[in-house]
C-alpha cells in the first residue's frame, strides 16, 4: 500500500486512480482523510481530483465517507464549515428578521452602533468571513458560506420577527427619525419638544447603493444664507414654496408636492437642485435624466428618498402620471427578474424636484401637486465660480440643516392645532406648512397665499398650452359670453369639435395633437374641466343624448360665488369616489377654489396667442404634453381622480 502521509501525497495517488480501482482504494483514501485530520475544503479539494480521474459525484464521495465513518466507529461525522459559520453568527448575536415582503434581513453589531443588511449581500458574507478567520485561523470556502447564508435566511423569514424598513426618513409614533448616512450610522430624532442626534434608532434604516452622508447639524442656525446661495429673495413667493418643499421631506409621510424649477440659461437651475437635494437626501448621482419607463422610475424612487430631473423639456402622458403616483402614493406591480409567475411590486412616496428651461407641467393632475418656482437670471457681474459656490455650501450646510431640523421641531408642536379653512389637494402638505409659518417668522396665511397664488399661474399656463382650451376661450369671446352672465353653449361633442376647428384653422389641416374625434375631444375635455373653472367656464357632460345617441355638453360662464359652489362639488364628488382610502389619502384629494382670476384675463392672453401664431403654439403645446392624431385611437377612459367619471 501506498504511504500516505500528507496531503500531497494523497492527492497524487488519487489522481493515479481511475473508474476501475476507485471502489478499490476508497477504503485507504478515507482512512487517510480520517488520519490526516483534513479540513472540509481540504477534503473537496481529494474528492474534487477523483471525480476528474474517477468520474465518480461528489454527492457519491461524500456520501460513502459518511457511511465510512458511521462503519468504523467515529462518534460524530466532521461538522460542515457551513454549520460552523451559522453557529459562529448566533452565538455573536446576529439579529435575523425579515421585512413585511417576507426578504431577509439582518441586524449586526459594529462597534458601538447597529447596521441593518439584506441578508444575501457582500456586507453579511465579510461578516461571516470575519467571525470564521477569527475562530479558525483560515477561509471558509464559498460554497460553505452559500450554505450558511441559506440556513440564515430560513431562521430570519420562520423564525424571525417582521419590521418595517425605512430610506433616509422614517415618522413613526409622532417622532421623525433622519438617517445622517455615515458611518457610525447616526441618525436625528426629531420631536416637539426639539431633536437630537442618537446612535441608535428604534426604526430600520436601509442604505442604498449611491446613498451619502449627511453632515452633522448645528442648533442656532438661519436659513438666510440658503437664499443668496439659491439667488432667491427672502421675501418673494419663490422663497417660501422653496422652504415648504424642504421642510415636507423631510417628513417620513407625505403627500409630497413636485418642486419644479423653470428658468432661462445662465438662472442657476440645476445647482438649485442639487443643493436642495443635498440638504435632504446627498446623493452620489444628485441629477438624473427622467427615466424612460416607469420601472425605472420606480426602481430609483425605491432606492432613494428625493429624486431630481435634470433639463426637463417636457413630460409625456405616462410619466406625468407616474410623478403623481409618486407625489401622493401609487404602486407598480412588475414580474421578477427570471420568474414567469413571481410579481414583484415597487411602493413609493417621494419628493421629487424637475428642473427645465420651459413650462412643461401641463396635464392637471400634476398641476395640482405642483410647486412652480421661477428662478432669475443672474448677471454675469454676480456669477461665482463654482467651487467657490459650494465651498460656501459646504459651510454653511450643517448650519442650514440645524435650522431646518429647528423649524420642523416647531412644526410638529403646533401642528394638531392647525387648521384652514378650506383645504386644498395637497391638505396634508398645507397643514404641516402652515404649522411651520411661526418657527419661521413668517405672518399667518402667508404660505397659502403663495401656494395658491403659484397655483393660478400654473393653471394659467397649463390651459394656455392647451390648443382646445385656447379655441374654446377666443371662441366664446368672439361670441361676447363673457358679458352675459350664465349664458350657456350645449350640443354634442361632433358639433363642439367642428366648430371649434373651423374657428381655430379654418380650411386649413389641424396640426399633430388636436383632436381628430368627438371622443378624443370629450376626454380633453374632461381632463380640463377643473381648470377651466378655476377660470370662470364650467365645462359639463350631461346625462341626456341627442337622437344619436350622443351625449350633450354644457360650456357656460359662471359668476364667483357659484364657481366656488361647484369646485366643492366636484371635490367632494372626487372623494366620494374614493371609498377606502385612508382618511389622510381622503383629506390630500378635497380641494379648494384658490382666488380666481377673471375669465377675460386669460382669454385676452389666449386672443393674443391666436393673433401671434396659433398653429405654431398649438402644435408644440401638443408635442409637450398629449400627443395625439386625426386619426389617433385613444380610449375614452379616465382614473377615478378625474371629475367627470364621478
Amino acid at each position: 500500500m501506498a504511504e500516505l502521509n500528507s496531503l500531497d501525497d494523497l492527492l497524487e495517488f488519487c489522481r493515479a486512480a481511475t473508474s476501475q480501482t476507485v471502489a478499490k482504494i476508497m477504503p485507504q483514501v478515507q482512512a487517510a482523510i480520517v488520519e490526516l485530520a483534513l479540513t472540509e475544503i481540504e477534503v473537496d479539494q481529494v474528492f474534487a481530483v477523483l471525480k476528474e480521474t474517477t468520474g465518480a459525484t461528489l454527492t457519491a464521495l461524500r456520501g460513502d465517507f459518511s457511511t465510512f465513518l458511521k462503519a468504523n466507529g467515529y462518534a460524530h461525522e466532521q461538522e460542515s464549515v457551513g454549520t460552523k459559520l451559522v453557529k459562529l453568527a448566533l452565538e455573536n448575536s446576529l439579529d435575523l428578521w425579515h421585512d413585511p415582503e417576507g426578504n431577509p434581513w439582518a441586524t449586526l453589531r459594529v462597534k458601538n452602533h447597529a447596521e441593518h443588511h439584506p441578508l444575501k449581500t457582500k456586507a453579511i458574507r465579510r461578516y461571516l468571513a470575519h467571525l470564521y478567520y477569527q475562530e479558525n485561523k483560515s477561509a471558509p470556502h464559498a460554497q460553505a458560506v452559500q450554505d450558511a447564508l441559506g440556513t440564515l435566511e430560513a431562521k430570519a423569514v420562520f423564525d424571525g420577527p417582521e419590521h418595517k424598513t425605512y430610506v433616509r426618513l422614517a415618522e413613526v409614533d409622532g417622532a421623525v427619525y433622519l438617517d445622517l448616512g455615515n458611518e457610525h450610522w447616526q441618525g436625528v430624532k426629531i420631536t416637539c419638544d426639539g431633536w437630537l442626534v442618537a446612535d441608535d434608532m428604534p426604526v430600520r434604516f436601509r442604505r442604498p447603493r449611491g446613498m451619502s452622508s449627511l453632515p452633522s447639524p448645528v442648533r442656532g442656525g438661519s436659513l438666510t444664507e440658503l437664499a443668496g446661495l439659491l439667488n432667491v429673495s427672502l421675501d418673494s413667493r419663490d422663497w417660501k414654496l422653496i422652504v415648504a418643499w424642504l421642510l415636507q421631506a423631510l417628513r417620513g409621510s407625505g403627500p409630497y408636492p413636485v418642486l419644479v424649477l423653470t428658468g432661462g440659461q445662465g438662472s442657476g437651475k440645476s445647482t438649485v437642485a442639487r443643493m436642495l437635494r443635498a440638504l435632504v437626501d446627498p446623493n452620489v448621482s444628485p441629477l438624473r435624466s427622467l427615466s424612460r419607463d416607469e420601472r425605472d422610475l420606480f426602481i430609483a424612487a425605491v432606492n432613494g428618498w428625493a429624486l431630481a430631473f435634470d433639463n426637463v423639456s417636457g413630460l409625456s402622458q405616462w410619466i406625468s402620471d407616474a410623478i403623481c403616483k409618486l407625489s401622493t402614493g401609487g404602486g407598480l406591480s412588475t414580474r421578477e427578474l427570471f420568474s414567469d409567475a413571481e410579481e414583484t411590486l415597487l411602493d413609493a412616496l417621494r419628493p421629487v424636484v424637475l428642473n427645465g428651461i420651459t413650462d412643461f407641467v401641463q396635464r392637471q393632475d400634476l398641476v395640482d401637486r405642483a410647486l412652480q418656482v421661477r428662478l432669475p437670471d443672474i448677471p454675469k457681474d454676480e456669477r461665482k465660480p463654482e467651487k467657490e459656490l459650494w465651498e460656501r455650501f459646504n459651510a454653511a450646510q450643517p448650519h442650514i440643516i440645524g435650522a431646518l431640523l429647528d423649524t420642523a421641531a416647531g412644526g410638529l408642536a403646533r401642528l394638531p392645532a392647525t387648521t384652514l379653512e378650506e383645504l386644498p389637494r395637497l391638505a396634508d402638505f398645507a397643514l404641516w406648512a402652515t404649522a411651520c409659518e411661526q418657527p419661521l417668522g413668517w405672518q399667518p396665511g402667508a404660505f397659502m397665499a403663495a401656494y395658491q397664488d403659484a397655483q393660478d399661474d400654473l393653471i394659467k399656463d397649463a390651459l394656455e398650452a392647451e390648443p382646445v382650451a385656447v379655441a374654446l376661450l377666443t371662441l366664446l369671446t368672439l361670441k361676447n359670453v363673457t358679458d352675459i352672465p350664465n349664458t350657456e353653449w350645449s350640443g354634442t361633442a361632433s358639433e363642439l369639435l367642428a366648430e371649434l376647428t373651423v374657428h381655430a384653422y379654418g380650411d386649413k389641416r389641424p396640426p399633430k395633437g388636436w383632436p381628430g374625434a368627438a371622443h378624443v375631444l370629450s376626454g380633453v375635455l374632461k381632463r380640463i374641466a377643473p381648470a377651466l373653472l378655476e377660470q370662470g367656464l364650467e365645462v359639463t357632460q350631461l346625462n341626456r343624448a341627442d337622437k344619436k345617441g350622443s351625449k350633450t355638453w354644457l360650456i357656460r360662464t359662471v359668476e364667483e360665488n357659484k364657481r366656488q359652489k361647484r369646485q366643492k362639488e366636484y371635490e367632494n364628488a372626487r372623494n366620494d369616489v374614493q371609498d377606502g382610502v385612508t382618511p389622510s389619502d381622503a383629506s390630500s384629494d378635497a380641494s379648494s377654489p384658490s382666488d380666481a382670476r377673471s375669465v377675460r384675463s386669460v382669454r385676452q392672453a389666449s386672443e393674443e396667442k391666436a393673433r401671434t401664431g396659433r398653429q405654431s403654439d398649438a402644435s408644440d403645446a401638443s408635442d409637450a404634453s398629449e400627443p395625439t392624431s386625426s386619426n389617433n385611437s385613444e380610449k375614452d377612459t379616465f382614473t377615478a381622480e378625474d371629475w367627470d367619471e364621478v
